[in-house]
């Protein structure tokens, strides 16, 4: 048996747990595999308040989105690789039954 993990919530750049919990059980087997920490009002409200102070001192939009890591031979790979999905799937379907 694997241990379970522990998650807690991230808010305004610290860890928050809570002794509430969810649990995340798989849906093959429904062992426990995860808790996750269940926030009340006070953590929404910390939340809310420090998405706001970070928009409003410009900290947000001077975060790098995500795909500034990308390089061109990246979506080139991505670009592949969703073509190949679809014709996987398009392949799939005009299959005959067996």
């Amino acid at each position: 048996m694997n241990a379970v993990r522990r998650y807690a919530m991230f808010i305004d750049g610290d860890w928050v747990d809570t002794d509430d919990r969810f649990e995340i059980r798989s849906p093959a087997t429904e062992e426990l595999v995860a808790t996750v920490a269940k926030g009340g009002v006070e953590h929404t409200d910390q939340a809310v308040a420090a998405a706001q102070a970070a928009h409003e001192d410009g900290r947000w939009r001077r975060t790098p989105h995500a795909l500034d890591e990308y390089t061109e031979e990246k979506f080139v790979h991505l670009d592949l690789s969703g073509r190949l999905d679809r014709r996987a799937y398009a392949l799939l379907l005009s299959t005959p039954p067996s």
